[in-house]
Order: structure tokens, then sequence, then C-alpha cells
């Protein structure tokens, strides 16, 4: 069984390997480094051995390879290190750059509850189906790992860069979102003059428009101006299609969070939230049969996919809107679709973001009866409005925290709990 992995040592990447003999057999593991540098070209490559390692003299390509076994019984042959690797046994090793001093190598477990602690800091969503749990933390994870140049591809239009910021935001990584945002913005890259496809542009206000609303509201008034331009632009190239629609509504979005709600409402009448058509329990199914057991999404491990899987997950488990008299009153709606199959089961929100606040939320039974405890952290915003209309249409909350036993089904109804014991 082989595992790879990168890190960082002393700032610098790592690349750390496992290979684990499952088998019932010795073995003789030889590790090698191709004799090519980082650019393909035939490289000489000299190999020296240390009591715990051994070092490859190029400085052009990688040149440290540290095993927690020791070298000392292997046998050196042509730039290989040949190690025993008895059954029921792991080799670890890992590969850096020239220079880097290596330290204690951590096993794949450390790595992967480091890179769930990474992932999950962002937030948490738990629903009843494990599948969407972990397509969530899956997915989100693998578009942190190209945030590093969302801004470049922001101000290029690059097609599936919208897509993707706005995946990111909704999926909570805040800290990734504003980076980028200041890129875009003392850099004076925001891409209004540049030439793209309607839908990528709109995709790319999308993204802007949710960046801004949950992770950097003031930074919304800096990028209305420039919001406006794209928006025209995308109504004069494509004046009936999806493009327009998704445009004006990223555009009212910013424009009713900077408090303009009527001028919001004459961009767009949802001024910008609520879930949008394409996102349903059945796009989702759809998407997880695209998914490989590692985690990679659509073909060739397609970013877009992931993207999509983030944004749908995340519409299922909570969804903003304008409602009450007039569309003026902030309201979040939890859990606006709860499949027949999920019955029963516990759904958790952590610290999830939404335009209205930070959201905490959980599901637990009574019977058939399903009771939600809730906690949203609104700031300065003023009263917000929460709604669970699958479980229980007609219960609706401005409490900032609370529980309550909402209707559930109509039948076999379980007794509540006394008064005065919690739902939890």
């Amino acid at each position: 069984m082989h595992r790879a992995w990168m890190s960082h040592q002393e700032g610098r990447p790592v690349m750390s390997i496992e290979i684990e003999n499952l088998t019932s057999t010795p073995v003789g593991l030889a590790l090698a480094v191709r004799p090519y540098d980082l650019a393909g070209r035939p490289a000489t490559v000299g190999t020296a051995f240390g009591s715990d390692r051994f070092s490859i003299d190029d400085r052009e390509a990688i040149t440290t390879l540290q095993c927690s076994a020791q070298i000392r019984d292997t046998v050196p042959h042509e730039g290989a290190a040949i190690l025993p690797l008895p059954h029921r046994s792991t080799i670890r090793a890992a590969v850096a750059g020239h220079g880097t001093s290596l330290g204690t190598l951590g096993d794949s477990s450390s790595a992967v509850r480091g890179w769930d602690t990474l992932v999950t800091s962002a937030g948490r969503v738990v629903l009843p189906d494990d599948r969407l749990t972990v397509a969530f933390d899956q997915a989100r994870g693998r578009l942190s790992l190209g945030a590093h140049d969302l801004a470049e591809r922001i101000a290029d239009l690059a097609p599936e860069a919208g897509d993707e910021l706005a995946a990111v935001a909704l999926g909570g990584f805040g800290h990734q979102v504003r980076h980028a945002l200041t890129q875009l913005i003392d850099a004076g890259r925001l891409p209004v003059g540049r030439e793209g496809e309607p839908a990528a542009i709109a995709a790319v206000l999308d993204g802007l428009a949710w960046a801004a609303v949950l992770h950097a509201p003031v930074l919304g008034d800096e990028l209305l101006a420039s919001a406006t331009s794209l928006a025209r632009r995308v109504a004069r190239s494509a004046p009936g299609g999806a493009a327009r629609v998704r445009a004006e509504a990223a555009l009212a979005r910013l424009v009713a969070a900077a408090g303009q709600l009527d001028a919001a409402g004459t961009i767009a009448p949802s001024r910008g939230l609520g879930a949008p058509a394409r996102y349903g329990p059945g796009d989702v199914a759809e998407l997880l049969e695209q998914a490989s057991e590692t985690g990679a999404w659509g073909v060739h491990d397609d970013s877009s996919v992931a993207a999509e899987v983030v944004q749908s997950i995340r519409h299922l488990a909570a969804s903003e809107a304008w409602a009450g008299p007039g569309g003026t009153e902030p309201e979040v709606r939890v859990f606006p679709v709860w499949p027949a199959a999920w019955r029963g089961g516990r759904a958790e929100l952590h610290e999830l973001a939404t335009a209205f606040g930070a959201l905490s939320v959980a599901i637990r039974w009574h019977g058939y009866r399903p009771a939600l405890l809730w906690q949203l952290d609104a700031g300065a915003g003023g009263p917000v409005r929460l709604s669970c209309p699958a479980l229980d249409p007609s219960w609706s909350s401005s409490e900032p925290s609370g529980e309550t036993l909402l209707a559930g089904t109509a039948e076999e109804l379980g007794d509540p709990p006394a008064e005065g014991v919690s739902f939890s």
C-alpha cells in the first residue's frame, strides 16, 4: 500500500511517502530518484549514504531523501537505496529540495488528521447522508488547494474561476477569499475591461459577490462600480440568457448588502439570494456519481465539478433570502430540503458563514418529531428570521438562539420532552 502527501518543513514543501507491506511475505524495497531534473532533462545523479538518509547531488532536482528506517542496512545501487520491508511493517520517506533539513517524519494518519482539521476549521456541515458530508469536505478541500492563484484567474476571466471563488466563499474559507479580493482591488486587477464569454463574466461576478457578502462586506462598496460595469457587459452581449440572470442576481446581492434594498429589488426580484434552481437533491446525487474514492471529481480531477459539489450541498444545508412584506426581512432557511431518507437522521451546521451571520444548528429527533437547536450571530445587522420549511413550514423565529420542537410528520408523533428539559 503506497501513500503520498505534501507538507511543509522549515517553510519549504516536502513530499512524504509511506509504503506498508500488508502481506505475510518480507520484501526488498528500492527507493530511487529518476535521473532527470524537474524540467524532464537528463541529469547526472550522485548518491551519498549516511546513517539515516541518502542525498542526491543535483541542485536542479530533488536532493534529499530521508527514511524512517536505518539506511545502514541498505544496498546502494545506481542511485537507489534498497531497504528490507518485513511483513506487516511500514517504511516512510520524505523528499525535499536542496538545503532542507528534514525533521521527524509523521505518518499518513497524522497528515489526514491535520488536513481534516484544516478543512473543518472553516465550519462544518454534517448531513444525515454520510456521502454528502464527506463529499462536501473533499470538494472544498480540493478547491482550497487551487485558491493560491484565484486572483490571477479571476483577473483573466478564466471560465472556471468564478465558480471556484463562489464555492470557496460558500465553503467557509474566509482567509483565502479576503486575500484574493485584496489582491484584485489593491493591484487594480478587477476584470472590468477584459474581454470574455458572458457565462465566464457572470460566474466571476457571482463569485465576487458571494466572496464580499460572506467574508468581506467592507470591500463591497469598492466592488460595486466594477460589478455594475460587468453586469452591463453581460446584459448587452447576452440579453436573454442565463448568464444575464446570474450576473444581475450577483449585482443585486452586492447592492442589497450595501443597504440599498429597493435598488436591489429593481435589479433582481430575489435581491440576489435564494438557492439557485440548478442546485437540488437530484443534481447532488448526479455529482456524487462522478467522485472517485480519493476525492477527485470529474474527468482529470475537474475543479469545476468540485465547485458544483460545494455549492449544491451548501444550498441544501442553508439558503438565504430577503423575505417578508416587500422582501425586506433577512431570512435564513435551514435544511430547505429534507428527503424522506433523512428522516430520523442527525444534521449539524457549525459556524456556517451566511449572508446574515455565522450560523450553528442541530437537528435531533424525539419519536417522529425533529427538534431544532440554533444560534445565529448576526452581529450589528439586526434580527434575522430563521425558518426550517422542510420540517415545519409554519415555524420561524427571530431569536438569535434557542431550541424548539418542530411539527415533523402528522402521524406517530413522539411525546415532547418535559417542560424545562433540553432537546439536546
